[in-house]
């Protein structure tokens, strides 16, 4: 079926849908249910409270993105081919299905990944100072009048052997999947038309989704699924990141306020964790799961926002320090909130 013919279809049932309540066509379904404008167009209100959002302490990322269908063979890899190549060009990581609530589970993969970090970016790993601008892996431009009428196997080779290669079993793997990375389509343009050298990724995203330690999680879940990366791991796109943002340390300053000066790095994570992974967030998630109607709600910034992590107090200490060991068993965490009753209700209820 033609993308028009998939439009008209939509329309078809949408409209019938206003008119009979419902509507079944040939591949679509469409109901009638009512909602508020603000749901709509998901204009609810931050949550209000004493406490961070989670944007005001993360940076939330999403891993990295290839494109192409079927490449996904090609890029990702196993230990053993992990170890055949340079190791500058490739990465521990980590995909939706290696997280668990609280742990990683990682299923010992890698991605080639030709990058090297350059400050708050990352660089092609075949451009070459010799060369300039041009990367040592286009095969549209000839560096010598040799290159002429030969293979790109030939031409690797060739170049190789000039040293302008800088990770030539790293080329070689790639090369060997050319035309299939070459002819990658993403939302209907070549990977050239986004500027994009044949063997890259189209969105590399940047080096700060590989730091540690940062909070992970599944992009689409429908269950908290948040976990502590003390590795470093490389996301791939199904891995959202949360990575501290230097608002990050008032967690921790507050939490020394309350149980004194031996509090690490790893217990500010974990009391994050904690309202993360609890029955809070999974009600938030709820209400995404109802308006998709069975499907996975995204886990993304606009609804990170809306979550609260609670300022820790005095008054909850014994707690705090059970939930730092890893004991939420009886812990009321809604307790935390020590707001008015209807700023509670906003937050228990998002």
């Amino acid at each position: 079926m033609s993308y028009a013919e998939k439009r008209r279809q939509i329309r078809e049932a949408v409209i019938q849908a206003i008119a009979e309540g419902k509507a079944e066509l040939e591949t679509v379904k469409a109901n009638l249910r009512k909602v508020t404008i603000g749901a709509l167009f998901e204009e609810e209100e931050e949550i209000k409270g004493i406490g961070w959002a989670v944007t005001d302490i993360f940076d939330v990322k999403q891993g990295v993105t290839w494109g192409g269908e079927g490449c996904e063979s090609i890029y990702v890899i196993n230990e053993t081919t992990a170890s055949t190549l340079e190791p500058d060009m490739v990465k521990k990581t980590i995909g939706g299905r290696d997280l668990n609530p609280w742990n990683i589970k990682w299923e010992k993969t890698y991605v080639v990944f030709p990058y090297i970090a350059s400050g708050n970016r990352w660089i092609r790993g075949f451009q070459h100072p010799s060369l300039g601008d041009t990367d040592a892996l286009d095969f549209s431009i000839m560096i010598s009048s040799y290159e002429r009428g030969k293979s790109v196997s030939e031409i690797l080779s060739y170049r190789v052997a000039q040293g302008v290669i800088s990770y030539p079993r790293t080329a070689s793997y790639l090369i060997d999947y050319y035309k299939k990375l070459s002819q990658r389509i993403f939302e209907g343009k070549n990977l050239s038309d986004y500027n994009k050298s044949w063997y890259e990724y189209h969105r590399p995203r940047e080096p700060s989704i590989a730091t540690k330690p940062k909070i992970v999680c599944k992009r689409m879940m429908k269950e908290p699924t948040f976990a502590l990366d003390e590795e470093g791991y490389l996301p791939r796109d199904s891995v959202m990141s949360l990575i501290p943002k230097e608002r990050f340390k008032e967690v921790k300053e507050e939490l020394k306020k309350v149980i004194g000066d031996s509090v690490n790095i790893k217990d500010v994570f974990n009391y994050v964790l904690s309202f993360l992974n609890s029955d809070l967030f999974a009600k938030l998630l709820a209400e995404r799961r109802a308006k998709k109607r069975g499907g996975y709600p995204i886990v993304d910034e606009r609804m990170m926002r809306r979550f609260l992590i609670p300022i820790p107090s005095l008054k909850h200490a014994k707690k705090i320090k059970k939930i730092l060991k890893g004991d939420l068993a009886n812990i009321a965490l809604d307790e935390f909130y020590t707001v008015s009753e209807k700023t509670q209700r906003e937050i228990t209820q998002f």
